[in-house]
This record gives C-alpha cells, sequence and structure tokens, in this order.
C-alpha cells in the first residue's frame, strides 16, 4: 500500500491563508476600480450661453432697462453697471427699490461729444505734371544674323542691311543699318 499523507492545517493557518486571500481580492477589487475610474475623461466642450445687457441709447440719448419679472435693483446693478443708489436717483425709486413689471428704468443719458474746430489742411506745394516732348528723336537699332543664339554681335555674325524694315503692320523708316556710329 502507498503511504499518504494528511494535508490538513490547523485552525490558525486556515483563517491567515484566508485573510491573504481576500486582502489580495480586494486589492485587485480596488485597482480595478481605480482603473476604470481614472480611464478616458472628456471635458465638456459645451459652454453655456452668456448673454449680456448692452443698453442703446434712443433718438432723444436716453439709455432705458425694461423691467422683468423678479428683478431687483442688485440684478439691474449686476447686468448693467449702474449703481444701485443712481437707479434711485435717476428714477425717483423709494428705499426699498421698488420695481414693478414692465417698468421703464433710466439707466443713464447719452450726450453726443461737441466736436472741436479742428485744423484745417493747407494747401501745400503743387506737384509737377509731365509735359509731352515735342521734337524730333533719333534711334539707332543694329540688327545682326545671331546665329548662335547668344544676343550678342561677334565677329562670325554680320550686320542685316535694308532700307525697310516692317514689324507687324507698321512700316518703320530706318536708316542704312549697320554697326552704331
Amino acid at each position: 500500500m502507498y503511504a499518504s499523507k494528511k494535508v490538513f492545517c490547523n485552525h490558525d493557518e486556515r483563517i491567515k491563508m484566508i485573510k491573504r486571500i481576500s486582502l489580495i481580492a480586494i486589492s485587485l477589487l480596488i485597482l480595478g476600480m481605480m482603473v476604470v475610474w481614472t480611464g478616458p475623461v472628456q471635458a465638456d466642450t459645451k459652454q453655456p450661453q452668456a448673454y449680456y445687457q448692452t443698453p442703446t441709447p434712443d433718438a432723444t440719448g436716453r439709455i432705458l432697462y425694461h423691467v422683468k419679472q423678479n428683478d431687483t435693483c442688485t440684478s439691474i446693478f449686476l447686468l448693467t453697471g449702474v449703481d444701485v443708489n443712481t437707479l434711485r436717483q435717476l428714477n425717483k425709486l423709494d428705499e426699498n427699490c421698488t420695481l414693478t413689471e414692465g417698468q421703464d428704468l433710466l439707466l443713464g443719458i447719452f450726450q453726443h461729444p461737441t466736436l472741436a474746430p479742428s485744423a484745417t489742411p493747407t494747401a501745400g506745394p503743387a506737384l509737377p505734371t509731365p509735359t509731352a516732348y515735342n521734337g524730333n528723336g533719333q534711334i539707332c537699332i543694329y540688327l545682326f544674323f545671331d546665329t548662335n543664339g547668344n544676343a550678342m554681335p561677334e565677329d562670325n555674325e554680320p550686320p542685316l542691311k535694308t532700307e525697310l524694315l516692317a514689324y507687324k503692320t507698321r512700316i518703320i523708316r530706318s536708316m542704312k543699318v549697320g554697326a552704331p556710329d
């Protein structure tokens, strides 16, 4: 017969083993939760629309605010920047700053700036105007057979000799074409 070995631990060893396995399992669980929670985070790119009050003066220069439901002098001050005491003085409001819905409040009066007289520009010296040249001129043209294509006359490239040159539809009278004087 084979000899068998009994593998039984005492009670204290079993409890230590269970505690170690539990500790490892809890550590893995916490680690997994951290990975899930710290995954890719996307920022909220949608910003709420901000509305700013931009009062515009009417034809008489008065800047008015139309009171809405639940408006207070403080909320109007925060919207427009007009101090509460100024609101009370301009609109003859009581100490509690009592407002009614639909009321028009005067925020200020725009005064058009008066323009100071400015310096008038003085006339400077007149600019010269070009005048047409009346008279005769002489143009010397040296035409030659450019055999090598370098646009430079050389000894082996003879000049053209002709009495009449035609360019497109115009006829140009020429002098005897030859080497320049």
